[in-house]
Formats: C-alpha cells, sequence, structure tokens
C-alpha cells in the first residue's frame, strides 16, 4: 500500500507537469482540451497498472494473453520516460532562450505533436539493439598466480537475463546459439537470472537449458528473492547449474600448481526475505594460497569489502548501465561501479551490463552484453 501511494502520487505530479507544459500555452477549444489531457494521461495509467495489478509471486492468470499484456505495456515505461525527458529538455530550452535570447523551440503545436511522436522513434531505436541479440564482448585475464597452463581457459559471464514475462523466446535462444559459439569451460551467471513466475519462465528457461558449457555457476540476484526461492532452485538442477551462496568450487588443471576459485555470495536483498545475507568470513576461512580467486557477486558497490578480503577478480552485474536514455548517464550518480574493469589495489572488478534487459526491450546508449573472458 505504501508503495502504490508513493508511485501513484509521484505520477500524478509528472503527470501534472506533463500536460500543463504540452497544453498549457495552446489555445484549445474544451473538448480539444480534454481529449488531450485523457491522452497525455493514457502513458502513465499504463505505467502504473504494472507495479498494481499485474506483478505478483504466484499468478494464476499467468496465460497467453497475460504474459503478452505484461511484456507490451512495459513499452510504457520507455515512452513515458522519453516524453518526460523531451519535455525538460524542451523547457531548458526555453530558458535559455529567454536569458540569452538564442532561439530554440517555441510553444506551439506543431512541437506539441513532434514531442508525442519522437518518443516512439527512439523507443525503436532502443527496441533494434534489443532485437540484434546480446553483443559478446572479449576481454583478456591476466595474473601472476596463473602460468601457462591455464592459458585460453575461458569464462563466459552472463548476468540480468531476466527470464520472465518482460523477456521474449527469441532473446534466449540468441543468447544461447552465441554463447554457444564460445565453447566456454565455464558460464557464470552473476544474477537476476530469474525474474517471474515458474509459468512466465518456462519456456525461455527450456531454451537456456540447450546451452552447451562444461560448467555453470551462480550467484543469487536481488530479483531472484521476489519469486518462489525453492522452485528456482529446483530449476537450477535441471541444468546441473551450481549455485554458490557463501560457498566455492574449484578448478584444477594437471601439471598446474596453481587452482582458479569460484566463491559466491547472495545478494544482500536476501536478508529481507528470510535467506542468508553475504557470509564474508565463512567464504575468507576457505581460502588457499595457491588459487586466483574469483568472486561471483550481483552487487559491484561491495568490490569495495571484496577487494580488502583478497579476492583478485569480482564478477558483477545489476547496474544494466543505465539501461537507456538518459539513465545511462544518471546511473553514475547512483553507483559508483557503472560497467567494465575497475581495479583497486590488487582486485580487479567487471561489471557486465546484462545480457538481456529488465521491463521494455530498449537498450538506448548501452549493450544486452555477454562476456568472454580468456586467460592470457
Amino acid at each position: 500500500m505504501k508503495f502504490a501511494i508513493i508511485a501513484l502520487t509521484v505520477l500524478s505530479l509528472i503527470y501534472i507537469y506533463v500536460q500543463n507544459q504540452l497544453l498549457g500555452s495552446l489555445d484549445l477549444a474544451l473538448g480539444s482540451r480534454v481529449l488531450g489531457s485523457l491522452i497525455v494521461a493514457l502513458p502513465f495509467l499504463l505505467v502504473i497498472i504494472q507495479p498494481l495489478f499485474l506483478w505478483s509471486r504466484e499468478n494464476p492468470k499467468d496465460g497467453p494473453f497475460f504474459l503478452w499484456l505484461k511484456r507490451n505495456l512495459y513499452i510504457a515505461f520507455s515512452y513515458a520516460n522519453y516524453w518526460v525527458v523531451l519535455v525538460i529538455l524542451r523547457d531548458a530550452a526555453d530558458a535559455i532562450h529567454k536569458i540569452f535570447s538564442i532561439e530554440f523551440f517555441k510553444y506551439n503545436l506543431t512541437e506539441t505533436v513532434w514531442i508525442f511522436i519522437l518518443p516512439i522513434g527512439m523507443y525503436l531505436v532502443g527496441h533494434m539493439f534489443v532485437r540484434f541479440g546480446p553483443t559478446v564482448l572479449y576481454r583478456k585475464l591476466s595474473s601472476e598466480k596463473l602460468t601457462g597452463k591455464w592459458k585460453n581457459f575461458r569464462i563466459v559471464q552472463i548476468s540480468d537475463l531476466h527470464l520472465g514475462a518482460s523477456n521474449t523466446k527469441g532473446h534466449i535462444q540468441r543468447t544461447v546459439d552465441k554463447v554457444n559459439d564460445l565453447n566456454a569451460d565455464v558460464v557464470v551467471f552473476t544474477g537476476d537470472l530469474f525474474d517471474g513466475t515458474e509459468r512466465s519462465m518456462r519456456e525461455q528457461y527450456e531454451i537456456l537449458k540447450t546451452m552447451k558449457a562444461k560448467n555453470f555457476l551462480f550467484c543469487s540476484g536481488n530479483h531472484e528473492y521476489y519469486w518462489p526461492y525453492q522452485k528456482l532452485a529446483k530449476l537450477l538442477d535441471e541444468m546441473n547449474m551450481l549455485w554458490l551462496n557463501n560457498s566455492e568450487t574449484e578448478f584444477k588443471k594437471e601439471g598446474a600448481r596453481e587452482k582458479i576459485s569460484f566463491y559466491g555470495i547472495p545478494d544482500p536483498q536476501a536478508k529481507a526475505y528470510g535467506h542468508d545475507s553475504p557470509d564474508w568470513d565463512k567464504l575468507v576461512s576457505k581460502f588457499d594460497h595457491h588459487e586466483y580467486r574469483i568472486l561471483l557477486c550481483h552487487q559491484p558497490y561491495l568490490f569495495d569489502v571484496a577487494s580488502e578480503k583478497g579476492f583478485d577478480l569480482q564478477l558483477s552485474g545489476h547496474t544494466h548501465s543505465g539501461q537507456f536514455f538518459p539513465w545511462n548517464f544518471f546511473i553514475h550518480f547512483f553507483q559508483k561501479y557503472v560497467k567494465g574493469f575497475y581495479k583497486k589495489g590488487d582486485s580487479l572488478l567487471y561489471v557486465n551490463q546484462g545480457t538481456a534487459y529488465w521491463g521494455p526491450p530498449d537498450r538506448l546508449g548501452t549493450l544486452c552484453e555477454i562476456t568472454c573472458f580468456d586467460i592470457d
């Protein structure tokens, strides 16, 4: 109820602002003004329908039509986002005009119509990048801890796949096809693999099970705890995927003194849902001096702790790099580590931008990413 009140209040205030800016200065008849106000209200109504009526833990109505409805209503998130941004940019341009007498756009009907149309084009461009499927980014890893015996050992990272109502079978198939071409020694999933009921993700998961690699490892993200926990664990078993939940597993090569150890911690969100929170002491107690330590950790901000504990590499996701404009710029104000490599002392962090997306299938300014690490 608290969330509903806050969401409705915020959206109502944004609606009032947008409606006033788009229609307030236009000379419209009463009927046209009422119709215009209703049209402006529609995207905001579609946005609020999702969290208030269509998000649930187990919904018996999650049939094909409801899954289709959920998936397509997410598009309203993108449209409303771009709409508000364009109104703000127009107001900023108008302010500059008034201060410096620099001519930009004028407040007229033509401009208002363009502000209605442009968000459609912006969404379609962002959607095009999603339709191409995830991009494989190749990265090199090197360490004094790893001898030549480990050369070309390949780790593939997938993060934030978000199986569920917002994803599609096509996107999962394109992801699987690209990973299968990489011949990975280990595929690691760094959280937010699941984001829905089992019914909403079952067909997608059947496709994911055709992914090929010698080993599959997983650590939880925050979205794993929004859905029935035990059912998700059973799904991992179907894929022989090892859930690293305050635990570790190791890989050895014949003739190599060193080993590579993968550690995994649960997302801190787990504690709020009655599950184990990250146990750093438990992980540290398993350390071996002759190992290269890789931490699977959904939240990149925990790199500050991981580097102090002595991990060589942390693989994370969560940020989506902001996913679409303008959040790909604003994300830097909310997240210390956004995408790519970071170094602190002797430790490295890599943040994957997300192999899929959350909500609208839109990637304007970012990429859906599969990361391929080769030991050099």
